[in-house]
Order: structure tokens, then sequence, then C-alpha cells
């Protein structure tokens, strides 16, 4: 005899008492290695949101099944809604067709496209190698990384469908990448500016004694002469200024030093030469240097990496560069929605092609 026994389908969910904790899963989000640290949890991570946004644009762009965003029920929202009659479905018989919209690549150009994406090269350990992501063959892109959709939506969307789409639609997708570049984008550090307010005294002081004595040549008269009288002036008082500014006035040592590589303010450089059979690319530079009075962006590539030693064991780097012509808008350098494009046949400053190392970028 069966007691207590109760016939039928038992009671398979748990009852919880009001003083149990009912939170039992645990977010993925905490294995990431700074959750633990960020003061608004619930806010979402701008590199996530990149990720969707690139995963998105990848999909539509290159028509791919399953990705896109512009498929049969999007056609028929935009009918019902009475909007952008020229992508609405066509009805031919029996058969339905979707218009090519102006927002994607033809086959030709989905292939030239995924082409571009495999030679692209980065410094490195700036990007991974996203050509293992790309099929040319099959003109997908997949297995993209947070911090390659990254990279690619600030700094290779604007060039990558600049020469495919319409004006307008590559202006939309340049703003995007504009928005997340300034979003992301690092502050302007205070004590450099302090330094650079010291600094400028002494270049101004020789510059007007330039301007009264040679009217006519000031830039050339101040290039040429300045070093000697920068020498004379700190060394007659040498206990009046810095020891980095009075072994710099008394100039480097005949001998110096030549490298194909370096490393310059966390970033690696290379010359032109040492990365003919690399896949990265590191020898390209921009330096922010004056022409005519006014703030220019040279652009080039680095030949040589030359080190100068001063007295006191103190170094100075300094980059040998073929710069391009950037004074010529027309021929020489072009800006169009917020990316620039140089003509690197066209060179400039070749009696004069060295920049300092650490500000060029």
């Amino acid at each position: 005899m069966l007691g207590d026994v109760p016939f039928g389908k038992s009671i398979r969910k748990r009852k919880w008492t009001a003083v149990e904790l009912n939170w039992m899963k645990h977010n993925i989000f905490f294995k990431l290695p700074y959750w633990s640290t960020l003061l608004l949890r619930h806010n979402l991570d701008v590199m996530h949101t990149e990720k969707n946004i690139c995963d998105n644009i990848f999909g539509t762009l290159l028509n791919i099944p399953g990705k896109t965003k512009d498929n049969i029920n999007s056609r028929r929202d935009l009918e019902l809604l009475g909007l952008r009659k020229e992508l609405h479905l066509k009805v031919e018989g029996q058969k339905i067709t979707m218009p090519h919209a102006l927002y994607t690549l033809h086959g030709d150009e989905r292939k030239t496209f995924c082409s571009w994406m495999t030679n692209v090269k980065f410094p490195d350990g700036f990007a991974s190698n996203i050509s293992r992501c790309v099929s040319v063959h099959d003109c997908k892109i997949s297995g993209f990384k947070s911090h390659d959709c990254h990279v690619f939506l600030q700094r290779l969307l604007p060039i990558a469908v600049g020469g495919y789409l319409r004006s307008d639609i590559a202006l939309a997708l340049t703003e995007l990448s504009t928005f997340f570049t300034e979003l992301c984008a690092r502050t302007l550090d205070i004590n450099r500016l302090s330094q650079l307010e010291i600094d400028v005294a002494y270049i101004v002081e020789h510059y007007a004694k330039c301007q009264v004595n040679n009217q006519n040549s000031i830039d050339r008269t101040h290039q040429h002469e300045f070093p000697a009288w920068f020498k004379k002036r700190r060394s007659s008082n040498p206990l009046g200024v810095s020891a980095d500014l009075y072994a710099l006035a008394c100039g480097p040592d005949n001998w110096v030093g030549s490298y194909t590589a370096c490393i310059i303010n966390g970033k690696r450089f290379h010359t032109k030469q040492r990365e003919l059979r690399r896949r990265t690319q590191n020898s390209g530079v921009v330096v922010t240097g004056d022409q005519e009075s006014n703030n220019v962006d040279f652009y080039g590539v680095i030949n040589d990496v030359v080190e100068l030693h001063y007295m006191g064991g103190r170094r100075v780097y300094l980059f040998s560069c073929d710069l391009f012509d950037v004074g010529d808008k027309k021929r020489g350098v072009r800006v169009d929605h917020h990316m620039t494009s140089v003509n690197m046949d066209r060179t400039w400053y070749k009696d004069d092609p060295y920049v300092l190392a650490c500000q060029a970028s």
C-alpha cells in the first residue's frame, strides 16, 4: 500500500521565498578586464557599439545574405510607408525582384573592395591582420574583432567607400566615421603647452634680430645663423639656463648613429627599405610644420633614423624623410569629406628632409 504519494505531474518550478536571492545569472560582461572599474555599468561600451554598426555596414554594403539590413521585409516596409519608391519590390508575372540600391556594391565592385581590404597595411600593433577575415572569392567579410571594427570604422571607412558610392551616401558614412573618431579622441597635454611657451621665447628673440638686420631673407638667415647665435647666447651664461638647454646650445657630437627602426612615444617606426617584405607598414609619418606663416601637415616616408649625441648622455632622434608636396592644392593634396589624399609622386623640401622624431605621428 502506497501512502502520501501524489498522482499526476509534479510541480517542477521551484518556489522562492521572500528572503532568498533570485538573481542567478552572471553577466558575461563581468569577464571583461575593465568592467569591474566602470562607474556606470549600465552604459553601453563604445567598441561594442562600433562592432555592431560595422557588422551592419559590411552586411549591407556587400549585400551578404542573412547579414544585410536591405532585405525583402525592409522593402515591403518602405512600400507600406510610401517611402523610396525606387526601392519598392517589382512584380513581373510570378517573379518578384528587388531593385538595386545605391548603397550596395555590384559584383565587380565587391571583389575590388575585398581585394583592397586584403592589401591594407597597418603599423605594428595597430590592428590585427584583417586580410584573414576577408574572402575575395565569396565577397564576404567575417570574424572581425571589436578592435578591428574600431579601426575600420574610424580609419578605413571614408577611404573604402569613397570610390564606389554616390557622394551624398559616402558623405553620410564619412560623418559617421568622424563622429566615432572625435568621440574617442585623446586630449591635449597641458604640460606640453607650458614647455612650448618657454622654448618659443628664444626663437622669437632671434627671429626679431634677423628681421632687423636682413629684411630680404629673414627665414634663410634665421635658419642658418640660429645655431651659432644660440650657442653663443647660452654658453656665455651657463648658470642661468637648465642643463638640457645648455647641452642643446653646445651642439651635438660629430659622430651620429643610423638605424632602420626605433620606438618613439610608444609607436614603432621603420624605414621604407626595412618593411618591403612585411605585412605591416610603419614608414609613413605626418608632421605639423610652418609654411608661409600657416600650419601645414607634412606627409612623408622615412628613409633613415638618425641619432644625435649631446653632452651628458642626452640623445635626439631625427627622421630623414621623403616629404610629399602638399603646397600644390590641385596636384599635391586633396581633402574630401574629412579625408586627405596625397600625391606620392611629388616630393618637397629635398634640401631639408629632417624632422624631429618626437613630433612625428
